[in-house]
């Protein structure tokens, strides 16, 4: 009787962890998704200065939610995101606009696939 309860213990803790980490998943996208259409607003409009503040308030947002992210999700997918958000005060500082660009679609690309490979389905399950 003992062991069953350690097992129910073991599987409500496993599936709690679980809905946490898609919680954290889907609050990030939500975000980052927000900060980079912001960017890019920002680099339409060519407002040197705002582009360079929001760069570093996204760079400083994922530094907070690196951290926590990396306990869940798979450290490629999360150091390849990583490297390319540390890109991008680099192409801002040389006004290097067409590769910002392509840079932000890239991290915008990146932030789904950790979101739709975290959502329990068919195809992740199997």
């Amino acid at each position: 009787m003992k062991r069953l309860g350690i097992v129910l213990c073991l599987l409500a803790a496993m599936i709690l962890v679980s809905i946490y980490s898609i919680y954290r998943v889907e609050r990030m996208h939500g975000e980052m998704t927000a900060r980079l259409d912001e960017i890019a607003e920002t680099t339409a409009r060519e407002d040197s200065e705002a582009l360079v503040e929001q760069v570093g308030a996204l760079r400083d947002y994922w530094d907070r939610e690196e951290k926590t992210l990396i306990l869940f999700l798979r450290h490629s997918h999360v150091d390849d995101l990583t490297r390319s958000i540390m890109r991008l005060p680099a192409l801002t500082q040389y006004r290097n606009i067409a590769e910002l660009n392509a840079e932000l679609d890239t991290i915008r690309w990146q932030i789904d696939h950790l979101r739709d490979s975290e959502l329990p389905n068919l195809r992740t399950v199997m």
